[in-house]
């Protein structure tokens, strides 16, 4: 699932007429960003979220 996520982003991102647009700017930070997304798809361990971070250092 997550290789074929990356394929598409990757055809998309070299297909993509405006890369300055919001679409073009998602497809260029998945494309970049593959190898630590990767460990997040499949390792599962890693939470995209600082949310319990922050609540940790809230009085």
């Amino acid at each position: 699932m997550a290789e074929e996520f990356f394929a598409w982003a990757r055809n998309e991102y070299d297909h993509n007429p405006v890369p300055k647009s919001a679409y073009g700017a998602a497809l260029t930070y998945a494309v970049k960003q593959k190898d630590w997304l990767m460990h997040v798809f499949l390792d599962g361990r890693l939470e995209l979220s600082n949310n319990r971070a922050e609540r940790g250092v809230r009085p």
